[in-house]
């Protein structure tokens, strides 16, 4: 018997590596403002953003939402086309909404990033501005690791267990 023999085994296993590749994501989409930043370590995202807008990186860390909508939206879209017809009318009002939410975000994310790269370039970015964006952020962060987490685990396998396809001699 090893690990991967029953259900619950698999759901776990799924959403681990879900939640392993969000976490890579994220770490790629925020190491680059970060590095160049120079900024200091920390569990809080509000230290990062600090050190980031004093050097003028602040849009580039604010990227991030709009990299985790992208994801989200993939994942999401992804797990809608490919299960079975068969869901529950929660799980499609939770779908639905999630997909408004990162549609939205998105559309918004976008015209903020760019707002944020005119107020950069122009020297009126303030740390005090930046307040409602890193809410954002991690609201961003949160639901999306909510989302995967929540795939994850009711994500059906790729291949149904059955006979192998393997000829017999």
């Amino acid at each position: 018997m090893t690990i991967w023999s029953d259900g619950v085994s698999r759901s776990v296993a799924r959403c681990a590596l879900r939640c392993l590749v969000w976490f890579l994501t994220v770490a790629g989409a925020i190491f680059a403002p970060l590095f160049a930043a120079d900024a200091n370590f920390s569990f809080f995202i509000s230290d990062w953003a600090t050190d980031a807008a004093a050097k003028g990186l602040f849009p580039d860390l604010y990227f991030v939402v709009i990299v985790m909508a992208l994801f989200a939206l993939g994942n999401i879209s992804y797990n809608v086309l490919t299960s079975d017809s068969r869901v529950n009318v929660w799980a499609a009002v939770i779908m639905l909404a999630l997909l408004v939410f990162y549609i939205v975000l998105l559309a918004s994310g976008t015209n903020r990033f760019d707002h944020l790269i005119n107020l950069t370039q122009s020297g009126q970015l303030t740390i005090a501005m930046i307040g409602r964006d890193i809410n954002l952020i991690k609201l961003t962060l949160a639901i999306g690791l909510l989302t995967e987490i929540t795939i994850g685990l009711r994500e059906l396998p790729p291949f149904p267990a059955g006979p192998s396809l393997a000829l017999e001699r």
